[in-house]
């Protein structure tokens, strides 16, 4: 599903819509490394401005989602301690922030201590809470590729790095209309949301923004348990990795794709495959099924086979009974 479909293009002046409405809902174009008029802290940008969504991918990924996330190896998105330092020193602050994200003030820090820091490797779609009157004021956003977050347990983006803003998921999909300064690479085709999990993951397998490559990070840690690279298709195509496999037809039909030499003659699919999402999807029942593929069925038969031989014996005496000419 594309979350842009319905958007109509951008409006001339920034406003402010709390809610839809006749003319829809504004959303805020939010580039990286701009913490916002009125952010909930200062940290250092940790953002990077080099990251661009590879064209043609859009819509809603499931937080666990290989490669949805980037990071750099062995490094940081962020300080979640400096974080929370910062918003327990500042108790009306810390009690808007925790409101949004439904824990109490006095939990920020444990709370922190389990989120894992990330970069959007996508213009993502999500809620941005700034510190207004000593409130917390929502405003749907397009936050920029590059922009370190840090997200939860089920994937969920929690909040923005470079300001401390709590983020939550968005509520209008429909009649969006995007407003403010686009970046060069924005597009509204590129538009992605995330759509968290149910069950608590464990390792993120991260995009390293460096290489190209991915790797896991273990949820609650910041890089210093990055585990080693590894080469992993492209973000967001979570079919992708079947494509070297056999065509459509089912496991139980893996006889018939002996008339494709290439894939009876070499094990195309185990060796050009990436190594985590096709361990499940390789054809791994192919090899056998081809290498033996009458096994099955002629199992039963072969003790058979030696039985064809004693009906020719019963039939060959009356062939042959030539004596009693």
């Amino acid at each position: 599903m594309t979350l842009v479909a319905s958007v109509t293009g951008f409006a001339v002046a920034r406003i402010h819509i709390h809610g839809g409405g006749k003319s829809g809902v504004d959303v805020d174009l939010t580039p990286a490394s701009a913490p916002g008029a009125a952010p909930f802290v200062r940290t250092a940008a940790t953002d990077r401005t080099d990251v661009t969504p590879p064209r043609g991918i859009s819509g809603a990924f499931r937080a666990d989602t290989a490669g949805l996330y980037g990071g750099m190896h062995n490094e940081s998105a962020c300080d979640t301690k400096e974080l929370g330092m910062d918003l327990t020193t500042h108790p009306d602050r810390a009690a808007a922030w925790a409101g949004v994200l439904g824990i109490l003030a006095a939990d920020i820090p444990d709370y922190l201590a389990g989120l894992t820091p990330v970069f959007l490797q996508y213009d993502t779609y999500l809620t941005n809470y700034s510190f207004v009157d000593g409130k917390a004021r929502s405003t749907p956003a397009v936050i920029q590729a590059g922009t370190a977050v840090i997200v939860d347990k089920y994937g969920k983006p929690v909040a923005k790095c470079n300001c401390g803003n709590p983020l939550t998921q968005p509520t209008a999909t429909e009649g969006l209309r995007y407003i403010g300064t686009p970046w060069p690479a924005f597009s509204r085709a590129t538009v992605t949301s995330v759509t968290a999990v149910t069950v608590a993951i464990v390792s993120f397998t991260l995009r390293d923004l460096s290489s190209g490559s991915v790797f896991d990070r273990p949820i609650g840690t910041s890089g210093a348990e990055d585990g080693p690279r590894y080469v992993l298709p492209q973000a967001g195509t979570q079919t992708a990795p079947t494509t070297p496999a056999p065509p459509p037809p089912t496991p139980t039909e893996s006889a018939v794709p002996t008339e494709s030499a290439p894939s009876t003659t070499e094990p195309v699919s185990p060796t050009e495959s990436a190594p985590l999402m096709t361990e499940s999807a390789v054809p791994t029942e192919s090899a056998p099924s081809t290498t033996e593929p009458a096994p099955s069925t002629t199992e039963p038969v072969a003790p058979t086979e030696s039985a064809p031989a004693p009906n020719t014996r019963r039939r060959s005496p009356p062939v042959t009974q030539a004596p009693p000419s």
